[in-house]
């Protein structure tokens, strides 16, 4: 199975709204059983009765003891700008600035002089992602490229840049690699609050 099944004994999750470092929200944990993990064999479980769900999500808790620490707190995400024209530009920018070329290469193809030879937290060889097939794992709405780019994806070489990038520079950022995948004219609809997402993950809606 490519890639293999989440040893949750690690408490180590692709998908979260924290702080690099910190484990993922109850309501990130949610999401995940919820929709799944695309281009992966984790299946969305939003067929599920929602009190199913938050049980599952309890479960996968119980194999790690990170989850006994302190609450982990959830990354703050302003509402969006307009995500095409100027802020496409600015992001191409930043994409060299902040040595994203290194890993995902010019193009965004996963090509970068970095690319190879790097693997997971397990030692399997990693790829970056490829960009410009438009079809992250967590989903191309605006608010999860959002926190992929601050918190990072743990497990994996993609670091998350909360204490490096503002805010603007990180939806900079979003708006040029959702550009890379199609989207060269894309306008945010409205964001949401942390609590906003929260909420929308507890319903299994993508954030936007």
């Amino acid at each position: 199975m490519d890639p293999p099944p989440r040893d949750f004994t690690k408490g180590q999750f692709r998908v979260r709204s924290t702080r690099p470092g910190d484990a993922p929200s109850d309501e990130d944990l949610f999401q995940t059983v919820s929709r799944g993990l695309a281009g992966t064999p984790m299946p969305a479980w939003g067929g599920l009765s929602e009190a199913d769900r938050w049980a599952l999500v309890d479960v996968v808790k119980s194999f790690s003891p990170r989850f006994s620490g302190p609450k982990p707190v959830a990354l703050s995400m302003p509402d969006p700008p307009d995500l095409s024209g100027s802020a496409v530009v600015r992001g191409s920018v930043a994409f060299r600035r902040f040595g994203c070329v290194d890993c995902h290469g010019e193009s965004g193809r996963g090509d970068g002089p970095s690319a190879r030879g790097l693997t997971d937290a397990s030692g399997r060889p990693i790829k970056p992602f490829d960009m410009t097939t438009g079809r992250p794992k967590r989903g191309n709405a605006a608010a999860e490229l959002f926190f992929v780019v601050q918190s990072g994806i743990e497990g994996t070489p993609m670091p998350g840049y909360a204490a490096a990038l503002s805010a603007a520079d990180t939806w900079d950022l979003v708006a040029f690699v959702r550009s890379l995948g199609g989207g060269s004219a894309v306008t945010a609809a409205p964001g949401r609050s942390a609590a906003g997402y929260a909420a929308a993950a507890r319903g299994a809606v993508a954030p936007n």
